[in-house]
């Protein structure tokens, strides 16, 4: 028979009659009612079985009616509360979703929304017919789901058989949180006599908020009396006397269960651990073999144990080993790493801590060579993957005699374990497969980091202004004068082991004068002159860089090993093995922008019902920011609703402008942002978001903002008492005089304490009162907030939207320690896999919002080509660092996870469908009316697209400067088609782009135009790589293409498909193409998206136009 996970009553067919109707309007039709599991009359909660019209998924759906009474809101809050912390345990009913929702004859109801769980409650299993193993596998998980709950500050309070699962393959689920006591939820509300009274602790009877763990143990007792009898638990008072009589309950057994059950909670087991030491014979009799496995453990390790609070600070060794070592492994894992290598390790997991071991072949014995403390969280991670020791653990001390062990058979068993693990699932063959190039190109950019450390050597230095100037040799000047990038500079005291290091500041230039050579660095540290050697070596500042490094180490590290916050499995999703998962939600949403069309609604939809991941590719123009708006602006209103529904949001980009432009459009959009912050160097943010969101100006406004409250509320109190302001306010600071002042003697100490008498004397009558006490305590903590340290730290854990670049936002200490329940990244196509991780492991849902058709990451090509052979020597397919994190997603998951915009409302319609043609298979419409893209430069009238094209002139030919190319001619079109538009376009203001995929081209167009003062285009005129410019827009875009030869037919970055889609797509009214159609026209170049290029401009003559330059260039002399 099908059972859900609450017990069924009679009459449901009379109840699902009555009630249909307003429950189907509830559901609002996508969700249809398979049964009623649980209706009565006068109660305020209703069970239902319910199916997921377009998944045909079941559900549990929980409701609680009337939650704007206090009574009700509590069990609502709890529930969820309880549910929403222990989603991780897999003995625990898993909660969906929850939501409100207004009923015409209840008010405000809560519902919550639990897995479908197939299978029988204990209550109604027959006992009789289970063995006596499966009845111990039972109990084994029953105080596994019930520790979790301990860990985790959640008392159940209701525990008995109706609210126990046991699934078809005898899997025990713990249901019905609705009374717990959540330890750390503060609430006056409470609920009295809500407990089973036959499985309840007595204390529990009296009050039910009277619940400790020990309750939970009490009704665990009485739960393992049904378990192995069948009957009902006697009341309290007789409990022990029937128990001792009882038949079939092994004699063991009843002595633990008499413990469980005592009347008075200080005569019971004092936590759920002491019980499960209490039951170790009884499952290693009956659940697990006879085989004993020997650890050697020396003195040092239990000393070090001792040093983490691991074990007793005193006791024998021997004794510490019997009373706490041995029985913190009752339930113990173990996992090889490196086998059959020569640094083959062992991990021995037990409840509260961890050993590293080594395997002793020819002695058969595991060394304890490491010891860990194992935090509970991360317990439950490593039952998914190391194997369960079946046999006794034994721990003796380093050597003693060995006994008689299976040692060699588990380190088989381990082994076997670890292949079935890896073979079962494919989860990790296939993460290797796919991202151990990453593991392996951080380590070789780390090696290669530190081995090319620009060092320099000085004979002297000196100090003018705030500048140092170094002597330095010819040979380090040539090398600083061809870096052109941000270099600053640190002098390393090597002093034994550990390194000081006295910060210099920025490279500002170096320059030759009288032939000797000198290096010029803008000073960061005033006393310089006095910490530098006179002559010496100083290098550039290697720890930001190293840092980043290591932050990706770690991110990687943590996500290979499932160590990260979300309760889903995403090393699985992400290698493709496993699906993401997602939930229906039942209300009808309604969006603050009403302007969004079908296809950003739905993915605004998708994005919040995602239970892990969701994603959103948001071609060019489509208006992704907006979405990402709507997703933020729909959290905060959820975080309105109660404590339980806040949601805490780690919002990133790949850039720093991307992360300011969401700030800046959401601060137009939403007045609910007093708790945003950015992280992030001032430097890098833009002058609204700095003095809006960035932490010290946020913080100080804070803070000020709490002092200016605080001030209103004295003000009103002192009014009310009856005592002058100004006499109160100089009262508190001559108290701060008498205490802080140097001496008795002093005539500030005198007036001070003049005054002191004078008040204290006046308003003796409130000096002792509640009121007056307070006044004085608020007053002392405004003094103190501003300066105390730990402020900050409130201010960023108290903080709802915290946001920054993917990797920088972790550069602030306490975002490390912060669990967020999104993380919304945008730009995601663009960020590196590590870099994605930094954010990714921190939230337990996953939002990323990109389009893989754009920009991919950014990588050290030429590293990568010289690494070959060590991808190579490690069996590692270095190609993979190719390929797409955000496509690779995008095509595994389900439709119900990710979106797809579809309108662009950037650019003129005739550049819209060239882009959509070329890059989108023509699934991109275009949503903006062609004259709101129209524009007044008469020489291009009605054109959207121009290419000048330079084929017939003899002077088009690309000049390769180093490593990179440019082209004259074209610098100087750029030029000329500069003036024509800043001539033409008079009061329009339109503002100018140029791209070109060169940094010869770059460098040269911008030393052309430095001079040129234009004086009708929009601001600066903005020459740029693709790269700087995806997530931009311009009114005009020129783009200069570079190539043409006559000696090869290489495109080089022309060829990058991507990088034609953003650069061409950044043009709202006009898109000028400046080069040699001829060349680049080759279809004979492979992945040349040219062709196809000229092929649109020539079809679509009415507003696309190829020009040829040199019959321009001749028409305008013969007019001159």
């Amino acid at each position: 028979m099908r059972v859900i996970c609450y017990s069924i009553r009679q009459n449901n067919a009379v109840g699902l009659v009555y009630k249909s109707e307003g429950l189907r309007s509830m559901l609002l039709n996508k969700y249809k009612i398979v049964r009623i599991l649980k209706s009565e009359k006068n109660s305020n909660s209703e069970v239902l079985e319910i199916k997921d019209i377009s998944t045909e998924k079941h559900y549990v759906m929980k409701i609680i009616k009337g939650i704007n009474t206090p009574l009700y809101n509590v069990i609502f809050e709890r529930e969820v509360g309880a549910l929403t912390k222990l989603r991780t345990c897999s003995n625990i009913v898993r909660l969906e979703h929850y939501d409100i929702y207004n009923d015409k004859k209840y008010g405000k109801c809560g519902r919550v929304f639990l897995e479908y769980i197939e299978g029988e409650t204990l209550q109604k299993t027959d006992v009789t017919e289970l063995s006596n193993s499966e009845k111990f596998h039972i109990v084994e998980q029953l105080i596994n789901a019930v520790q979790i709950a301990h860990e985790n500050s959640i008392i159940h309070r209701d525990i008995n058989p109706k609210n126990i699962i046991i699934t078809r393959d005898k899997q025990v689920k713990l249901i019905d949180f609705g009374i717990s006591k959540i330890k750390d939820m503060v609430n006056t509300d409470t609920l009295y006599q809500f407990a089973t009274n036959k499985y309840a602790a007595p204390e529990v009877h009296k009050h039910s908020e009277n619940a400790t763990e020990k309750s939970d143990i009490y009704s665990l007792g009485a739960v393992l009396y049904f378990l192995f009898t069948g009957d009902e638990p006697p009341t309290v008072d007789e409990f022990e006397t029937k128990l001792i009589k009882t038949g079939g309950i092994d004699i063991e057994l009843k002595e633990i269960i008499i413990k469980m059950v005592k009347l008075l909670p200080e005569d019971r087991y004092n936590n759920i651990f002491e019980v499960r030491k209490a039951l170790l014979k009884l499952f290693t009799r009956f659940t697990k073999s006879n085989r004993t496995f020997v650890f050697s453990i020396d003195t040092s390790k239990i000393e070090h144990m001792r040093r983490l609070s691991l074990v007793p600070n005193s006791g024998k060794y021997e004794d510490i080993i019997e009373n706490n070592i041995n029985k913190d492994f009752l339930e113990a894992y173990i996992f090889v790493e490196n086998e059959d290598k020569p640094e083959e390790l062992y991990r021995l997991y037990g409840i509260h801590y961890y050993f590293e071991c080594n395997y002793d072949d020819r002695n058969q014995l595991f060394h304890i060579v490491k010891v860990f403390k194992l935090q509970p969280h991360k317990r439950e991670e490593i039952k998914k993957k190391a194997m369960f020791v079946n046999g006794e653990v034994k721990f003796i001390l380093s050597g003693r005699r060995t006994p008689t062990n299976n040692n060699f058979e588990l380190t088989i068993n381990a082994k076997d374990s670890k292949r079935d693990y890896l073979s079962s699932s494919n989860v990790n063959n296939e993460y290797t497969k796919n991202f151990f190039a990453w593991h392996k190109l951080l380590e070789i950019m780390e090696k290669e980091y530190k081995n090319n450390i620009i060092r320099i050597n000085y004979d002297s230095f000196h100090i003018e202004d705030n500048f140092c100037i170094f002597s330095i040799n010819e040979q380090d000047y040539y090398l600083l004068d061809e870096r052109k990038d941000e270099l600053t500079f640190i002098y390393e005291n090597a002093n034994g082991k550990r390194s000081n290091v006295i910060e210099i500041g920025s490279l500002k230039t170096v320059y030759i004068d009288n032939e000797k050579f000198y290096l010029k660095v803008n000073i960061t540290n005033k006393s310089l002159k006095s910490k530098l050697p006179r002559r010496g070596i100083i290098c550039e500042d290697y720890r930001r860089n190293l840092s980043l490094i290591n932050r990706e180490v770690k991110a990687l590290n943590a996500f290979n090993n499932e160590d990260y916050v979300s309760p889903s499995n995403l090393k699985s999703i992400f290698s493709g093995i496993q699906s993401a998962s997602f939930f229906n939600e039942p209300n009808k949403r309604t969006f603050f922008n009403e302007n969004l069309d079908a296809a950003q609604k739905k993915a605004v939809i998708k994005a919040l019902n995602s239970q892990d991941i969701a994603l959103i590719q948001g071609p060019p123009g489509t208006g992704k920011t907006n979405v990402i708006i709507e997703i933020l602006r729909q959290i905060l209103k959820m975080n309105r609703q109660g404590n339980i529904f806040k949601q805490k949001i780690l919002l990133v980009s790949q850039s720093h402008a991307a992360v300011d432009k969401m700030l800046e459009d959401l601060d137009r959009s939403s007045n609910d942002n007093s708790k945003v912050i950015r992280i992030g160097r001032d430097e890098n943010l833009s002058d609204m978001v700095k003095e809006k969101y960035a932490v010290d100006y946020a913080q100080s406004r804070w803070i000020n903002k709490i002092i200016k409250d605080s001030n209103r509320f004295a003000k009103k109190l002192l009014s009310t008492l009856n005592i002058n302001k100004e006499e109160f306010d100089k009262y508190c600071e001559a108290i701060m005089e008498t205490e802080f002042s140097k001496g008795k003697e002093d005539k500030f100490y005198e007036d001070a304490k003049s005054f002191v008498t004078y008040f204290e004397e006046k308003y003796k009558k409130h000096l002792d009162t509640k009121d007056f006490k307070s006044l004085i305590i608020q007053r002392d903590w405004v003094n103190r907030i501003a300066g105390r340290m730990d402020v900050q730290q409130y201010f960023i854990k108290n903080a709802v939207i915290v946001s920054g670049t993917c990797t920088g936002v972790v550069s602030n200490h306490v975002i490390n320690d912060m669990i967020f329940d999104y993380v919304i990244i945008d730009e995601a196509a663009k960020a590196t896999f590590p870099e994605l991780l930094i954010s990714i492991i921190r939230a337990k849902k996953i939002i990323m919002v990109g389009d893989h058709k754009q920009l991919p990451p950014i990588l050290d090509e030429e590293l990568i080509n010289n690494s070959k052979q060590t991808f190579i020597e490690s069996n590692i397919d270095f190609q993979t660092l190719y390929n797409s994190i955000f496509m690779k997603l995008f095509n595994h998951l389900p439709s119900e996870n990710k979106q797809v915009l579809n309108t662009q409302y950037r650019m003129h319609p005739s550049i819209g469908t060239m882009i959509s043609q070329l890059f989108y298979d023509n699934q991109i419409s275009n949503g903006v009316p062609l004259e709101n893209r129209t524009h007044n430069i008469k020489h291009y009238k009605d054109l959207a697209i121009v290419w000048i094209d330079t084929s017939k002139c003899p002077d088009k030919f690309e000049e390769r400067i180093s490593t990179t190319y440019r082209n004259l001619l074209e610098a100087n079109i750029v030029k000329e088609q500069l003036k024509i538009i800043d001539n033409d376009i008079k009061d329009c203001n339109y503002d100018v782009g140029i791209i070109t995929p060169y940094s010869g081209q770059k460098n040269l167009i911008r030393s052309e135009i430095q001079q040129i003062v234009y004086n009708n285009i929009n601001g600066k005129v903005v020459v740029n790589s693709v790269d700087a410019f995806q997530g931009g827009q311009k009114d005009i875009i020129i783009y200069s293409t570079v190539r043409s030869s006559d000696k090869n037919k290489d495109i080089g970055f022309l060829k990058s498909k991507e990088r034609l889609n953003v650069a061409f797509s950044r043009a709202k009214r006009l898109l000028i193409i400046v080069g040699d159609a001829e060349f680049l026209s080759n279809t004979a170049i492979n992945e040349n998206k040219f062709p196809q290029i000229i092929k649109y401009i020539k079809a679509n003559k009415e507003h696309c136009k190829i020009i040829d330059y040199l019959a321009l260039r001749n028409d305008n002399k013969r007019e001159a």
